[in-house]
């Protein structure tokens, strides 16, 4: 389980977010809803490990890896983090020896199929659609097989069929006992999780 007590978040001062409590359990899907700048992306950084907040604590309960509880998490953002200049098979084994993962170019592929992009195994990165760079990216979910998923807009800039892909991968994973947190602007978003929370416009102070 993660627990957020009293989270808050600031730029200047400028307040992102402030006093947020919550908790996602094992096993659950789910979403941070809000407008574009209302903290979305920030809030998942923070539960990624990737920011600071200005005060408050995230906390995994239950996490055997007490050294680096955050190392079972990936977050892939709504910009596919992947080096433009090196192919596709090149960005995800980087990724997975990042990991730790041993695996084969047949691993690759496979993860390249359940998206559709097996054909790219070879291209730059700088080669591809903004949607193909996305469907990479969301590979490496596939590869490293995090015990936490958390993902930026996981169904804007993508077509029909990669957001079923996508909603197919994380509804195995919660069934595996999983957590997928995800954002979105849309209220009616293309999977429902199980719970959510709704992030408010803020302004300075």
């Amino acid at each position: 389980m993660i627990s957020v007590r009293k989270l808050s978040k600031y730029f200047d001062s400028f307040c992102v977010f402030e006093n947020l409590n919550f908790d996602i359990n094992q096993g659950e899907i789910f979403c941070v809803f809000g407008r574009n700048g209302s903290g979305k992306t920030t809030l998942l950084k923070i539960l990624a490990g990737i920011v600071e907040p200005t005060s408050g604590k995230v906390e995994i309960i239950g996490d055997n890896n007490k050294d680096n509880p955050k190392k079972k998490i990936l977050f892939v953002g709504h910009e596919p983090n992947l080096y433009k200049y090196l192919s596709v098979k090149e960005n995800l084994d980087f990724w997975a020896k990042l990991w730790g993962k041993k695996i084969s170019e047949d691993d690759i592929k496979k993860a390249l199929e359940f998206f559709g992009i097996e054909n790219f195994f070879n291209y730059k990165i700088f080669e591809l659609s903004q949607g193909t760079k996305r469907k990479v990216s969301f590979s490496k979910f596939l590869l490293i097989d995090p015990q936490i998923f958390i993902v930026d807009e996981p169904f804007s800039n993508i077509d029909d069929k990669g957001r079923e892909k996508i909603k197919e991968m994380f509804l195995k994973s919660k069934s595996e006992g999983k957590v997928v947190i995800f954002s979105s602007s849309e209220k009616d978003t293309y999977l429902k999780p199980d719970r959510s929370i709704i992030l408010a416009q803020t302004q300075g102070v």
